[in-house]
């Protein structure tokens, strides 16, 4: 049986021996401490859990926040490249126009012969 049990079940002493009262005490003077050292070393070991509890959440978030910044950072390189990337292409659209333009017809040439004719029209067309 442990000590908590036995000064549990102690009852006081019916009889007034000054003796067996200062047991008595003594015992429930024990077990006063006992209760009161278990309760200060579970919250003792509560607060000890909710640090490290708070400790890895910390950490967890400080890294997610570390990922998160390098991938705004990659995003942020990847739309700098596409926008360059858009606007070369726009260019070289609005050049291809221009030439289009500025290419002469059939019906601005004046055509000597046939063969003129076919050699124009077997030119690539450009899109």
């Amino acid at each position: 049986m442990s000590l908590r049990r036995v000064l549990l079940n102690l009852s006081p002493p019916r009889f007034a021996d000054p003796p067996c009262r200062k047991i008595w005490d003594a015992g429930q003077a024990a077990l006063k401490a006992y209760d009161k050292a278990a309760k200060v070393s579970a919250e003792r070991e509560r607060y000890r859990t909710d640090r490290d509890n708070f400790r890895a959440k910390f950490k967890i978030s400080e890294t997610q926040l570390q990922e998160t910044d390098a991938e705004v950072e990659r995003l942020k390189k990847e739309l700098t490249e596409a926008r360059t990337a858009a606007s070369t292409a726009e260019a070289e659209v609005e050049k291809m126009k221009k030439e289009e333009r500025e290419k002469p017809t059939p019906r601005d040439m004046k055509l000597e012969s046939k063969e003129q004719l076919w050699n124009i029209l077997r030119r690539p067309i450009r899109w």
